[in-house]
């Protein structure tokens, strides 16, 4: 159920030239005081999203610092994906359709994942995905902390699933959140803190790439470079209103007559939602030639995003939450 992911080497001193050096120094010191920590960080499938993008840069970073740190994601599993979707879904406030029977399954399945978990083996295990909110009840090692990692804004979640959850993630003992308005209300958890998301600067979607290479990689996709671009890159779903971006993009095209709009979308299939918005935001897309949808299983990477980026006219980000 449980899947170690692998990941490449990576070193501070590598961000010499790119962080300021007494914050480089300031987070030497924090992984002095951590050395040795046994740390597990628990995820959804390890690709597509920022979760991801955010775990592959922060875990080699955990390690060179002195931390053991494992990273185990979960394999897909259809049904149980559909369900902690819809609970991801409610945690932002958007109504829930889950069934009695559907929390029966949630909560055996994190029974499950509980047994197959080696809990003991970590000081630390910091939970990332809606679906594994449970895990707490089902394991308390003497000494470890649980984490929950809220990557969303669940300021105003719908009322009955947070009825549910609410004695679950009250077992946690500390909760990280984007910002502090996130942050339910009645959360009870002894620990908060609040951490802004970052991009990695060496990443093959951030690093400096010539301009001139970029606008060729465009143009082999069948965009002109030398005309307007809007772009969008993002997961789709309910949250990211891509038929309002479409509308965007019509009435920019008033003013500026050649625009072209280019959505990027990374699909994952521990998100079910995402596979149902594509269909709409391709049949969208067929009514005008100037917009392009691309995805993840076109082949289409970090490097083409970050080429994108680099050329388009102007990027455009829609989130409802978030």
């Amino acid at each position: 159920m449980l899947e170690s992911v692998g990941i490449s080497d990576k070193k501070l001193e590598s961000y010499l030239n790119i962080v300021p050096d007494d914050l480089l120094t300031e987070i030497r010191i924090f992984g002095q005081a951590l050395s040795g920590v046994r740390l597990c960080h628990l995820s959804a499938p390890p690709f597509g999203g920022g979760i991801t993008e955010l775990l592959y840069a922060l875990v080699p970073l955990e390690r060179d610092l002195g931390l053991h740190v494992d990273w185990l994601a979960l394999r897909t599993d259809e049904r149980f994906f559909g369900i902690g979707k819809k609970i991801h879904n409610a945690l932002q406030g958007g109504p829930t359709d889950i069934s009695e029977q559907d929390k029966i399954a949630y909560l055996q399945f994190n029974r499950d994942i509980a047994r197959n978990l080696d809990a003991n083996s970590y000081d630390v295990i910091i939970v990332h995905t809606a679906n594994l909110l449970c895990l707490p009840h089902s394991i308390r090692p003497d000494g470890m902390k649980w984490i929950w990692r809220c990557h969303q804004d669940t300021s105003a979640p719908e009322q009955s699933m947070w009825h549910f959850l609410e004695p679950y993630l009250n077992q946690f003992q500390g909760a990280i959140f984007t910002l502090p308005e996130f942050a339910p209300t009645g959360l009870k958890s002894p620990l908060l803190a609040y951490i802004h998301p970052a991009i990695d600067p060496l990443s093959p979607k951030n690093r400096e790439l010539p301009v001139a290479e970029c606008a060729g990689l465009v143009a082999d996709y069948g965009i002109d470079p030398q005309r307007p671009i809007l772009l969008h890159v993002s997961r789709l779903d309910q949250w990211k209103d891509p038929l309002g971006l479409i509308d965007c993009y019509y009435a920019a095209k008033d003013s500026v007559p050649d625009l072209q709009f280019i959505i990027i979308s990374s699909l994952s299939l521990d998100d079910p939602d995402t596979f149902q918005t594509l269909r709409i935001v391709d049949a969208e897309a067929t009514k005008d030639v100037d917009i392009h949808v691309f995805t993840n299983m076109d082949g289409f990477g970090d490097v083409e995003v970050n080429a994108f980026q680099r050329v388009c006219s102007l990027g455009i980000q829609k989130s409802i939450r978030e």
